[in-house]
């Protein structure tokens, strides 16, 4: 289990609650049009997540460092999904 944030203020602790998105429901229709409500399911109890920020409001070296190893993922992903890692590198370019 991951330190709480009192424990460990400036290290690795759980910051974020997750849960799974495994499909839609429809809601009805609105101005917009349709609307969907994510259908929503906890993820197991040992799963560890990391969560990267990694748009352009977030303390600028954690962004910088964010980006980077999105790509670097992007990389590892290539062989087995390709598209993903496409997309990564063409929302994600530095």
């Amino acid at each position: 289990m991951l330190p709480t944030k009192e424990d460990n203020p400036t290290g690795l602790h759980a910051k974020y609650f997750i849960q799974k998105i495994k499909g839609y429901k429809y809601k009805g229709n609105g101005i917009l049009g349709p609307k969907y409500e994510p259908i929503l399911e906890p993820v197991k109890d040992n799963a560890e997540y990391f969560i990267l920020r990694l748009d352009e409001n977030g303390e600028p070296n954690h962004v910088k460092a964010s980006k980077k190893a999105i790509l670097i993922y992007a990389d590892e992903i290539e062989k087995y999904a390709p598209d993903l890692a496409a997309n990564l590198r063409e929302r994600y370019k530095i």
